[in-house]
């Protein structure tokens, strides 16, 4: 529902960020998966997940917003597309340090540090880094 015309906001979350280069594959969802998030592969199934404790599988990138989808995201059984390069809003807690938390969307402690192109606490994952933050939501760039 509209709280307001005339007024869009600058992203929503899975939303690719630019028309510059950048891969997208696509995978089988192991569980329902909202946009925006990080998700992971189980190495014996191949379906992908969100990550969490204890059953991180290999961090694979993040889920792509389409129109194609009713509501939230995609459900259990639906074919992913999952950014693994390229610039994507992603869902995320950020603090007043400039630092995106990932631990309330993923179930672990994992940061990405502004500017620095680190992300920890993802296994698996390669590079990343901060381009811009609004409204709970981080433009990160896939490495």
């Amino acid at each position: 529902m509209f709280q307001e015309y005339g007024v869009q906001k600058k992203a929503f979350a899975g939303m690719k960020a630019d028309s510059g280069d950048d891969r997208v594959e696509s995978h089988l969802a192991g569980e329902d998966l909202p946009f925006g998030v990080f998700v992971a592969q189980d190495p014996t199934t191949g379906k992908i997940f969100i990550p969490k404790d204890g059953n991180t599988g290999t961090v694979l990138g993040v889920t792509v917003h389409s129109h194609g989808i009713t509501g939230d995201g995609y459900k259990k059984g639906d074919t992913v597309s999952v950014m693994v390069r390229g610039a994507i809003w992603v869902r995320a807690d950020t603090t007043a340090q400039g630092k995106a938390n990932w631990a309330e969307r993923i179930g672990q402690t994992a940061q990405v540090a502004h500017g620095t192109g680190e992300i920890s606490g993802l296994p698996g994952f390669h590079k990343g880094r901060i381009i811009d933050v609004e409204d709970g939501l981080v433009q990160i760039y896939l490495e």
